[in-house]
């Protein structure tokens, strides 16, 4: 079994997204079991209750820390792109994507089956955005957020 590191929206934007982003993760780890993977997702597992508070800030880096740590194992990241609008709300998939190539893993950009976004919410489907547009526009903002470090 292939271990995969899933990268997919937690806190979005302000939190307002965090009950259906949720359930969107846990889909994208069914989709990787349905693929014959062994899926981790270090943001749906340490952000439960009386693990970290991913509110709290020196608990937020910890947990993205050591799922970047665990990555490092990882075969595979996965990267489930249904609900990413612009890539300047989810700066820590981008930063995943960054790291998993820094690290030569390679990166899988993926959608989830129609059925399973209908049952998450119908109207998901008619907000996604092509993965051809996604994907170059992700790469522009990782240049970007180098040469503000510079």
């Amino acid at each position: 079994m292939k271990l995969v590191l899933v990268e997919s929206p937690y806190r979005g934007k302000d939190y307002r997204s965090l009950e259906l982003n949720l359930k969107y993760g846990r889909a994208c780890l069914r989709d990787c079991f349905l693929r014959g993977e062994a899926p981790f997702a270090s943001h749906l597992l340490y952000t439960q209750e009386n693990v970290l508070d991913d509110k709290n800030l020196e608990n937020r880096k910890l947990g993205i820390e050591a799922g970047w740590a665990w990555g490092r194992k990882a075969d595979l990241s996965a990267v489930y792109i249904d609900l990413i609008d612009n890539w300047n709300n989810y700066e820590g998939i981008a930063k995943g994507v960054d790291i998993a190539e820094k690290l030569r893993r390679p990166v899988e950009f993926r959608n989830l089956p129609d059925k399973v976004l209908m049952s998450l919410d119908s109207g998901i489907i008619g907000r996604r955005r092509n993965k051809e547009e996604l994907v170059p526009e992700l790469y522009s903002f990782l240049d970007s957020l180098k040469n503000n470090l510079k």
